[in-house]
């Protein structure tokens, strides 16, 4: 085998590594943004959780239907973004077991 052909045959086999560990780069890339997305919906139902609690207390404690209202829009809120979870949770092959009984429980609350 001459030189040149060494040298072609190295040129394709780094390439091809270079285009291996392109690709893996893309994957992991979009794995991590739809890691960073289901924590930031985690994030909100977490927030939207301690407001429905501020505003059931409100309501408790002042006894004005305002605080009704905005305990059911954050409810409507938790509950839909329980669903944009539990979808992304689906796509990363995570159990959902646990979302479905929230999701139980914030229905009867």
């Amino acid at each position: 085998m001459q030189v040149k052909h060494k040298i072609v045959l190295s040129s394709i086999i780094y390439s091809l590594g270079l285009g291996a560990l392109l690709i893996l780069l893309i994957y992991s890339l979009e794995r991590l943004n739809t890691i960073e997305d289901t924590k930031s919906v985690i994030r909100e139902v977490e927030v939207s959780m301690l407001s429905l609690r501020r505003n059931e207390k409100d309501f408790l404690l002042r006894k004005k239907l305002k605080y009704v209202n905005k305990f059911q829009v954050n409810k409507d809120r938790i509950h839909q973004n329980i669903i944009k979870l539990e979808k992304l949770l689906n796509v990363q092959n995570i159990n959902t077991e646990d979302l479905k009984k929230l999701h139980l429980l914030m229905h009867s609350y």
